[in-house]
């Protein structure tokens, strides 16, 4: 799906904050950081891949855990962003 530029803007909070996630987890990416998330949330995401950067990424979404503090922070950050848009 494609996103409207005021759309893209309204998820900026939310897309700052996994930044900082992943920062504070070892320079893990936004995406990484929104796997991480859904398993922990209990979800096994299926996903694919087309390069051997992109199953690296995977692997490494599952090689740690976001805190029950920042599971919590996230979903108060979609919340809010859910809110505004």
């Amino acid at each position: 799906k494609r996103f409207s530029a005021a759309q893209l803007e309204s998820y900026g909070p939310l897309v700052n904050l996994m930044r900082f996630l992943g920062a504070i987890h070892g320079n893990k990416t936004p995406t990484q950081v929104a796997l991480n998330y859904l398993m922990s949330k209990g979800a096994v995401p299926i996903l694919g891949c087309v390069s051997k950067m992109q199953a690296a990424d995977l692997v490494d979404a599952a090689s740690w855990r976001l805190s029950d503090d920042a599971v919590e922070a996230l979903q108060e950050k979609a919340r809010y962003v859910a809110k505004k848009s």
